[in-house]
This record gives C-alpha cells, sequence and structure tokens, in this order.
C-alpha cells in the first residue's frame, strides 16, 4: 500500500538496503537501530531479577537504547544426553557469532 508503514526485522531491512527511521526511546532521545542500540537495552535492563532471563526489552531505559529489543538465547542442557552431539552444536554457535557477521 502506498505510503503504509512497516516493521521488519534489522537484519533483514539492512541486507536489502531499506530505509530506517529514528526512534525516540524511553530517555527522550532518538536513536537508530543498530547493534550498539540492540546492546545499549540488553544492558540497561534488570537480568538479576528476571525469572528464567525472561525479559522483555521494549523500552529499556538509557540515552543510547532502542527501545524495540528482543533477545534470543541458545539453551542446552548442563549435562546433555549426547555430549558430542552438544559440543559439535556449541562449536557452531561459536563459529556463528565470530563469522555471522562478516556474510
Amino acid at each position: 500500500t502506498d505510503g503504509a508503514i512497516g516493521y521488519v526485522e534489522y537484519a533483514y531491512a539492512k541486507q536489502n538496503g531499506m530505509a530506517y527511521a529514528l526512534l525516540v526511546n524511553k530517555g527522550g532521545k532518538a536513536v537508530a537501530p543498530s547493534a550498539e542500540s540492540f546492546q545499549a537495552a540488553a544492558s540497561n535492563a534488570d537480568w538479576a531479577h528476571a525469572p528464567g532471563y525472561y525479559l522483555i526489552l521494549t523500552d529499556q531505559a538509557g540515552a543510547a537504547s532502542w527501545p524495540i529489543t528482543g533477545a534470543s538465547f541458545i539453551l542446552v542442557y548442563g549435562t546433555p544426553p549426547n555430549p558430542a552431539e552438544t559440543a559439535e552444536a556449541l562449536k557452531f554457535f561459536d563459529w556463528a557469532y565470530k563469522n555471522g557477521a562478516k556474510m
């Protein structure tokens, strides 16, 4: 629809050269979406009181915080049923975190 506003995930917008808007956060500052502004939102959250690390990161405090932030976690058993498979999965995630941004 001509003139409509939509929301897509940051990586999709970045990879496809899509326009984005600055948003005004809880601190009253206009911020752009970026890894730094997502990290700022996560670092200002109260993780110590989040049961099971469940926490809504929308509208976190902080001048640099992006107001629409979410977190994803990878959970594995401390004592996995198949340690070799878990070790391989962890190696993959380690590689992905180190190299994924370059792709």
